[in-house]
């Protein structure tokens, strides 16, 4: 494309906009089931991977919505392992998330919570080798 850059685009625009209206249309097919999550504590690990940011964005988007009694709250915890993404900048001064570099294979102290998400894996054969541990 002589080095030009290609933009891809889904059905509500960039890929920003299409992620929080794909999560909304989540939102709205659970319905009823959201509310299991009013006024908890979640913790989720692996906040910077894949599936980790997916969950990130649901609850924020969840609690943005305002459809919940309560907002839940959650922790986000990931060890950055592969660098720390600038979108959780982004949402450090929110008051229903905190976002922690911690890394579960060394940590000993957790907060109470309801649920547990566990979402961290290093999802390459290149990190699988050089750690182990972590991967698991």
């Amino acid at each position: 494309m002589n080095g030009e850059q290609v933009k891809h685009f889904g059905r509500c625009g960039e890929m920003d906009k299409q992620i929080e209206c794909d999560i909304k249309d989540v939102i709205k097919s659970i319905g009823d089931l959201n509310q299991q999550f009013s006024a908890k504590k979640i913790l989720l690990t692996g906040s910077a991977g894949f599936l980790g940011s997916q969950f990130v964005n649901y609850f924020m988007i969840l609690n943005n919505t305002g459809i919940l009694k309560k907002p839940c709250y959650l922790y986000a915890w990931d060890n950055y392992l592969r660098g720390k993404p600038d979108w959780l900048n982004q949402l450090q001064k929110r008051s229903d998330l905190s976002v922690s570099d911690k890394d579960v294979t060394k940590n000993k102290k957790f907060p109470k919570v309801d649920y547990i998400i566990h979402a961290a894996s290093v999802a390459s054969p290149t990190y699988y080798r050089k750690y182990p541990i972590e991967t698991i």
